[in-house]
């Protein structure tokens, strides 16, 4: 994996001038890191995108994300139930 990168210092070059670009997918984030449009910040499961010249690099001091299982009220079929089951318990553990 190699070195890691301090988040703070990181955020830090936001502070001094460096232009901020937001998306709404990740995978184009990546497809501007490997164009050569700068870095950016991604979800570790991103990793999966392996793209020419792009690196992961794991990040100190990550803040965690919370997530939430979203699901219909109105219709729930035995397969939904039995997902929404399983990912509980993967949370657990």
């Amino acid at each position: 994996m190699g070195a890691s990168v301090d988040l703070a210092r990181l955020l830090a070059l936001g502070q001094q001038g460096a232009r901020l670009v937001e998306v709404s997918e990740t995978a184009t984030l990546v497809v501007f890191v490997a164009a050569g449009h700068g870095v950016a910040v991604v979800p570790r499961s991103v990793r999966s995108l392996s793209l020419e010249g792009v690196t992961y690099v794991p990040l100190t001091d990550a803040e965690t994300v919370g997530l939430l299982l979203a699901r219909r009220t109105d219709r729930v079929s035995p397969a939904t139930s039995r997902v929404a089951a399983l990912i509980e318990e993967c949370v657990r553990d």
